[in-house]
């Protein structure tokens, strides 16, 4: 991406409104969603793999969960195997890293919200 399209990212621009937020998207459902976006498997996500395209994967899997469901921090974790500082963790690295322009988190990013129609 270039410098334009960067200017162009409406970074965090998930609008919650009752019409737009998917509240009642399954975290499973999200999961399989993250996981077929970004090629990986659903099973490699909730792993222990620390692999940073499943590291990503994960990470944008807590923010999108976060975001877009009334799901709980302790909730989304236990879909990952993990805690909840972890799932806080995750969607601040995602935000810093959006913030950042990361060239990667940025096209990883738009391709799941192309794939949830947001």
């Amino acid at each position: 991406m270039n410098e334009l399209q960067f200017a162009q990212v409406p970074i965090l621009a998930i609008d919650k409104s009752p019409e737009v937020m998917q509240s009642n998207i399954e975290l499973h459902d999200l999961l399989d969603l993250v996981a077929v976006t970004l090629k990986v498997q659903p099973s490699w996500i909730v792993g222990l793999g620390r692999q940073d395209y499943l590291v990503d994967a994960r990470q944008l899997f807590c923010f999108f969960a976060t975001k877009l469901t009334d799901f709980k921090h302790k909730e989304i974790a236990r879909i990952i195997n993990r805690n909840r500082t972890t799932v806080i963790h995750s969607i601040e690295q995602v935000e810093r890293l959006l913030d950042a322009k990361d060239d990667l988190m940025v096209e990883k990013y738009l391709l799941i919200k192309k794939a949830l129609n947001i």
